[in-house]
């Protein structure tokens, strides 16, 4: 894997060159590259024939090229990443694939470090290789909660993560979090629905969840936080949800 970082007008460009998708193998490197001058896309196609001899770019029988945009760092930036691999060795569809395993732990170990940007990239860069995994969904998806901007994209992620794994206690409580945090952030505009149903939404989900996961203590806490602040005592509504 080969890495170049440019910092211009909040702008930062990674570039990862993985023709192996064998991450524990991987080299990092770094580029001489004049953020003054030269266009930062510009710059990225000239990295990518310099470190890959313009087989990545030419050789499409055996290479495969993705170029896109992501966010990164710490506070998160707009970052323009290139991922090249092998045809032969794309990245598998099983969900236990080393690969996924390691873009999870690196993720973890960012969030355990406070570098929520740069956990938003690993797992970002994993879901690109390996689409729709719900392991990867939901943990974007919780970091991406940190920031009320993101709040949308991370409530796409998790309910992505739910309907492809529904008995998931964790993306669900998850995904009860994230209604809970949009129906409290006054900055932000709800339309169609009043905030009051989406916290009962919320309700509804973290209920699902600690049936899923009873001893987990943060989503009780989470629940029962919730509960107080709607005023329900114990236990899901029954008979009717909202139109009862």
């Amino acid at each position: 894997m080969f890495r170049s970082c440019l910092a211009q007008d909040e702008k930062r460009l990674l570039v990862f060159l993985n023709a192996l998708t064998q991450l524990t193998q991987l080299q990092i490197r770094s580029a001489n590259l004049n953020r003054e001058t030269d266009d930062i896309d510009q710059q990225l196609e000239v990295f990518i024939k310099a470190e890959g001899g313009n087989r990545y770019v030419e050789d499409t029988a055996h290479f495969v090229l993705e170029r896109f945009s992501l966010l990164s760092g710490d506070p998160p930036e707009q970052t323009r990443l290139a991922i090249a691999y092998a045809r032969e060795a794309q990245p598998e569809s099983n969900p236990n694939i080393p690969e996924v395993v390691e873009f999870l732990t690196r993720g973890r170990r960012w969030e355990e470090l406070g570098h929520w940007g740069d956990a938003l990239g690993c797992y970002y860069i994993g879901l690109v290789l390996h689409p729709n995994h719900p392991d990867l969904l939901s943990k974007l998806g919780r970091v991406q909660m940190r920031y009320s901007k993101y709040y949308s994209e991370a409530m796409r992620n998790l309910t992505k993560a739910t309907e492809l794994r529904p008995a998931d206690g964790f993306a669900i409580a998850q995904l009860g979090r994230c209604y809970r945090l949009v129906a409290n952030t006054p900055e932000i505009e709800v339309k169609g629905r009043p905030r009051e149903d989406l916290r009962h939404m919320a309700l509804g989900f973290l209920e699902r969840a600690v049936t899923i996961r009873p001893e987990d203590p943060e989503i009780q806490a989470e629940l029962q936080s919730l509960r107080e602040e709607l005023g329900v005592r114990s236990g899901p509504k029954q008979n009717g949800g909202f139109f009862s």
